[in-house]
């Protein structure tokens, strides 16, 4: 994004430019150590202040849920076909219409900004390029206006205010924004605890103490480079979006963040499908029972997720639950997130039934190397990784990856 900067007078150079440039340049370097997506954790935990990183790597109670979304694919092996032509092998896939250059996009994460300098817009540019989906936060500290003119692929994700005229007020912002696709995210209803963040002194909105000015202070970079670079820039971050106006903002002693919504049922959503004239998907789901209410209330897909082990610990793993859920939906997408890292991992959820594939953590963890060129990196990773497995299975499109195309580790293998 354009800064408004001073102008160096003696060299000529913009000087905010010339910051950029150097701290691009850094991260450049740093990101020939990254041949994963795991790999970025790393140089985050680096360069976060330890509060801000545990709030995002972690999830809730005693984080079963969050190990298990990871080791469940390796309940699943792979059984590729060979000699059968693979030079001319596609990512493109098309979901409501609009066709993706891969199928994996970007998952809603929660004050991005707070990782990495106006990191939702970092995000967004590069999904732009790369022409896959960014679904925005309704946690975001960036107002949604500014994320959509940024990225025409993304998607706003909501979480359902409680007072009727908010929500109003909420889908005519997103509608006037130029959204096509609200996503609903329906599993964070009684609010949730994570005690690794809350034991990192991690809080939202923050409450200034002692620790959270020791922690900055740990980490300069990220004090100078975004928390003081915003403050000058752009003043205090609010969230933004949550309750269809502007928040509380990021640090106060009063502010408060609503996560209690025990009131909603599938009469809100009925409710929102009646407003909402575009792609409406619901996100939060785990039950087939769940995915025929969506279809029967007027959803046109769903996504199947854990909240990445944030809300309930010890829930069934996304991925088992996938292909129960694809049959219960019909005809209808069903996409999925909550600890895809890989290649392989992708083509399993998509030989169970997935549509589409959505990831979070890693590409948050991204920006901090450069902004839009760690992103821009994270998705390369990513696309590499899936264009060799898939040529390795002997596949040469996304349609071609079926049922066929895997084993359950336990059971006994009878080709078809």
């Amino acid at each position: 994004m354009p800064l408004t900067t001073k102008r160096n007078t003696a060299s000529g150079i913009d000087g905010e430019t010339k910051v950029t440039a150097a701290r691009t340049q850094r991260g450049s370097a740093r990101l020939k150590r990254i041949l994963a997506l795991d790999d970025f954790e790393r140089e985050a935990r680096r360069y976060i202040p330890h509060p801000i990183f545990s709030y995002v790597n972690s999830g809730s109670h005693a984080m079963t849920t969050v190990r298990e979304n990871r080791s469940a694919f390796d309940d699943f092996r792979l059984v590729p076909r060979v000699l059968v032509g693979v030079a001319r092998r596609s990512q493109k896939v098309t979901l409501f219409g609009e066709t993706y250059d891969s199928p994996f996009g970007v998952a809603p994460m929660g004050m991005e900004s707070l990782v990495s300098y106006r990191g939702d817009l970092e995000i967004a540019a590069a999904c732009q390029d790369a022409n896959i989906p960014f679904i925005q936060s309704g946690a975001s500290l960036i107002p949604l206006e500014d994320v959509r003119a940024a990225c025409q692929t993304s998607w706003f994700q909501a979480y359902i205010p409680t007072d009727r005229q908010d929500l109003l007020g909420l889908l005519a912002r997103v509608a006037a924004a130029g959204f096509k696709t609200l996503v609903v995210t329906v599993d964070m209803t009684a609010g949730a605890l994570s005690e690794v963040a809350a034991r990192a002194g991690f809080n939202a909105p923050f409450k200034p103490n002692l620790y959270a000015f020791w922690s900055g202070a740990m980490r300069p970079a990220w004090t100078v480079g975004n928390f003081l670079r915003t403050l000058v820039q752009h003043g205090m971050p609010h969230f933004e979006n949550l309750d269809g106006g502007r928040g509380s903002a990021i640090v106060s002693r009063t502010g408060i963040r609503n996560t209690n919504r025990v009131t909603q049922n599938w009469e809100t959503i009925r409710d929102i499908r009646s407003l909402w004239q575009g792609n409406l998907v619901i996100k939060g789901i785990l039950h087939p029972g769940d995915v025929i209410r969506a279809r029967e209330n007027g959803a046109d897909g769903v996504i199947i997720s854990s909240h990445g082990g944030r809300q309930i610990d010890g829930v069934i793993p996304p991925i088992h639950a996938l292909p129960a859920c694809v049959s219960a939906a019909g005809d209808m997408p069903v996409m999925i997130d909550s600890g895809i890292r890989r290649g392989t991992d992708l083509i399993k959820c998509l030989a169970l039934g997935a549509r589409f594939c959505f990831v979070g953590r890693p590409f948050n963890f991204s920006t901090v190397l450069g902004g839009r060129v760690g992103v821009e990196h994270a998705i390369g990773l990513l696309r590499s990784e899936f264009s060799r497995d898939t040529g390795n299975m002997g596949l040469n499109s996304v349609d071609e990856i079926s049922r066929d195309c895997l084993v359950q580790r336990s059971a006994a293998w009878v080709p078809a």
